[in-house]
């Protein structure tokens, strides 16, 4: 058989493939020099940023003994906000008490801090509160669950007496400062979804990622204002996702209307109209139209325009609708936006008795074979079927042409421009997926593209896959391109044609990452890239909008229909 495919064959027997190495072993205090990184490399960047209380977090931190320092972390790190005394088992430390009364000293813990009653009775197993609490005249239920006993008591035992009758039973650690850490991971991280696992993963050698600058110049934050307004932004998503509010157009409204704008403070206008847009979606499930109008119009991300344009015409107003269709058309640079604003805007041309720009259908060549159905997939039986002396077939999908990108743009990709890296462990740039990418960096990548074609710019695809082999990086998938297919394709696949794709691509990656053709065939003199579908299967937007562009640039492309000649 001449035929590669690099997609894992599921025929190759268990004991025939590779066993994955041993993991690396992480020290006791693994944590503790993460958390350590973590709040150096922030205060390194942010000090003049940082308030008082984070400016302190910092340095009594590092005043504190190993023990110390690994409780708090382990505290602070931990789900919910306190935990029982009597609970806490940790190995690595060797004196537990001594830890405590050190982080209280520093002001780092509370033990038995008042808190919300019912988040503490949570922290009792039902036989406690039954016997050891619940001293009431009226005794609950012996069948009630936990959380109806805990609502019970609540309804009948004051907040005082509760706390006190906790404090008998056991103490409870309060770690302090936790405003203040959550302001290290934001500055870090630059979201709030990422924590101190991610050191974990590149420590195991699950991922390694690429080392790039990360410096005061080219950080994300400049103003005190702008931390502040990213956490606002944060608490504020996560209030409107609520199912009591997602149901409350009256909130959801008011809530978005008064979030304070970004101004010009870097990256976090995109933040902020995310917020408007995803809200006034809600909104229109809501019914409430006028509402989402006013919140779509804060926003100039897509999709606002093409939620605007059908609530318009909803509205019956069709030629406010059809107006901003051709706005999206004459300034829109979003490939999304401009195919809703052709397809749209038709039909509404018509109603108006309007010109309108024609839309031509996507023009797909198509074969059918026919196959006897296999226990492997598709795309699998079609690369056997068509790979001969003649020709090699390779599964590729996404991989191949994105990892031509991913290699070609790799010092690109990586260059720490101004907001572009927060910390290490990024597969790229924070605007790597939209059309922000190419604007930002539009000298750079167009001087690379000029170089297609050149004597040196196969090398630079060919140096990159030696030298980054195994890094992280969102284009390349390194389990599938592979070296010889590297090469095969740079013999094969005229410059003009990558030149073209490579340029598509940069209108917007995000979205042009997906959607390639399953196969690639190569002949002597000759390549084709192949779309399959097995029965029933149609289609899809992103692989319509790839065989446009396709025909456009030469690039010899069809999509293949197969029929199972053993079908019942």
């Amino acid at each position: 058989m001449h035929y590669v495919t690099n997609i894992p064959d599921p025929h190759i027997p268990e004991q025939a493939k590779t066993q994955p190495a041993a993991p690396p072993q992480l020290s006791p205090h693994y944590y503790v020099e993460n958390f350590c990184l973590l709040i150096d490399a922030v205060f390194t960047r942010y000090e003049d940023l940082l308030n008082e209380d984070e400016i302190r977090l910092h340095h009594d931190f590092h005043t504190l003994s190993l023990d110390a320092k690994s409780l708090y972390v382990r505290l602070l790190t931990r789900s919910g906000q306190c935990i029982r005394k009597s609970k806490l088992n940790y190995s690595e430390i060797s004196n537990l008490n001594n830890a405590i009364e050190e982080l209280q000293r520093s002001h780092l813990i509370e033990l038995n801090k008042p808190q919300d009653a019912t988040d503490l009775l949570n922290l009792l197993t039902k036989a406690e509160l039954q016997n050891d609490l619940q001293q009431t005249t009226q005794k609950a239920p012996l069948h009630y669950r936990k959380p109806e006993l805990i609502e019970h008591i609540v309804s009948h035992i004051d907040r005082d007496t509760i706390h006190e009758r906790l404090w008998q039973l056991d103490s409870f650690v309060y770690p302090e400062k936790q405003a203040a850490f959550e302001t290290y991971l934001l500055c870090f991280f630059g979201n709030t979804h990422q924590n101190l696992s991610e050191f974990v993963i590149s420590d195991l050698g699950h991922v390694r990622y690429e080392a790039y600058d990360l410096c005061n110049k080219t950080r994300f934050y400049n103003h005190r204002k702008a931390i502040d307004l990213h956490k606002l932004y944060s608490q504020v998503r996560e209030s409107l996702e609520l199912p009591e509010n997602k149901s409350n157009s009256h909130y959801l409204f008011n809530t978005a209307l008064n979030l304070p704008s970004p101004e010009q403070l870097g990256g976090l206008t995109r933040r902020y109209e995310k917020i408007m847009v995803s809200t006034a979606r809600q909104l229109e499930r809501l019914e409430a139209l006028p509402a989402a109008m006013e919140l779509y119009g804060r926003a100039s991300v897509h999709p606002s325009r093409e939620r605007q344009a059908r609530i318009l015409k909803k509205l019956n107003q069709p030629q406010k609708a059809f107006t901003l269709c051709q706005n999206i058309l004459a300034t829109s640079q979003h490939p999304e936006e401009l195919e809703f604003a052709l397809r749209f805007g038709k039909p509404l041309a018509k109603q108006l008795k309007q010109s309108f720009q024609n839309d031509k259908p996507t023009d797909i060549t198509t074969e059918t074979i026919t196959l006897e159905k296999q226990d492997m997939s598709v795309e699998w039986a079609v690369a056997e079927h068509l790979s001969n002396h003649n020709q090699q077939c390779f599964y590729v999908e996404n991989s191949l042409f994105c990892g031509l990108f991913g290699l070609y743009f790799w010092d690109a990709i990586f260059n720490p421009i101004e907001g572009a890296f927060l910390n290490p462990f990024q597969r790229g740039p924070l605007d790597l997926h939209s059309e922000y990418f190419y604007l930002d960096r539009k000298p750079t990548l167009d001087r690379l593209l000029e170089d297609i074609g050149t004597d040196q710019w196969q090398q630079r695809i060919l140096h990159t896959y030696e030298h980054k082999q195994g890094i992280a990086n969102y284009f390349v998938h390194w389990g599938i391109i592979n070296q010889p297919l590297l090469e095969l394709s740079l013999s094969q696949i005229p410059s003009a044609h990558i030149k073209g794709v490579f340029e598509i691509m940069l209108k917007h990656p995000g979205l042009y990452r997906n959607g390639f053709p399953d196969l690639i065939v190569f002949g002597p003199n000759h390549y084709q890239l192949i779309e399959v579908k097995a029965p029933g299967d149609v289609i899809q937007p992103n692989q319509k909008r790839w065989f446009r562009h396709f025909k456009q640039l030469g690039i010899p492309a069809i999509l293949m229909k197969v029929a199972y000649s053993n079908n019942p």
